[in-house]
């Protein structure tokens, strides 16, 4: 069992090396073998380093994760793949991929939460509506309910789910992680101290 997870660690340590390797034996070609050892060190480590750590390399890729932002907005928004995204899907790697949709979601959301609905009946014969309609709205809405519930209702609606009605509600963001952390610091004593 040893024997196949060493083997299958080899194989994998050799697979980043490959595109490296000659086709000769390694039998009367020792220099051909060096000059291999040398270049893949030399690509996989050093010159990837140095290329991933220059500024061009890093303004290139803050670019390219800003378009797949941007073209991942486009199609949530639009429900349609573009062939851009596909091809920087191809050269980022999952981690930006990830943080970029995650962050193109958020900006979704707040959009469609920024912007007020209006009908486009309303829009085009009366022009556009002030918030002040959208918040008589919302209070005749309050009403209507108060209206159609008895005492009773309201009682076990609020008990069901959790609610109270006096009390001010927190206003978090939907991405909020509440943490309640605490923590205890004693002072040993000296003598305890060289143990």
């Amino acid at each position: 069992m040893l024997a196949l997870a060493d083997s299958v660690n080899r194989m994998t340590i050799a697979a980043h090396f490959r595109k490296y390797r000659p086709d000769v034996p390694v039998h009367n070609h020792a220099k051909i073998w060096w000059h291999f050892a040398y270049e893949a060190i030399l690509e996989e480590y050093v010159r990837r380093r140095r290329r991933n750590w220059s500024l061009k390399h890093m303004h290139e890729h803050v670019l390219k994760v800003r378009e797949y932002k941007d073209q991942y907005k486009i199609k949530l928004q639009t429900k349609q793949s573009s062939e851009s995204l596909k091809v920087l899907e191809d050269e980022l790697d999952v981690f930006n991929i990830t943080l970029a949709r995650r962050q193109a979601e958020l900006e979704v959301e707040e959009q469609l939460l920024n912007t007020p609905k209006q009908s486009w009946l309303s829009s085009w014969w009366f022009g556009s509506s002030d918030q002040t309609s959208a918040a008589s709205t919302t209070q005749d809405i309050a009403k209507k309910f108060e209206k159609a519930m008895t005492p009773e209702e309201k009682e076990k609606l609020y008990a069901a789910i959790g609610y109270q009605e006096n009390t001010s509600a927190p206003i978090y963001p939907v991405t909020a992680i509440l943490n309640d952390m605490s923590a205890t610091v004693e002072e040993r004593p000296r003598t305890e101290a060289m143990k």
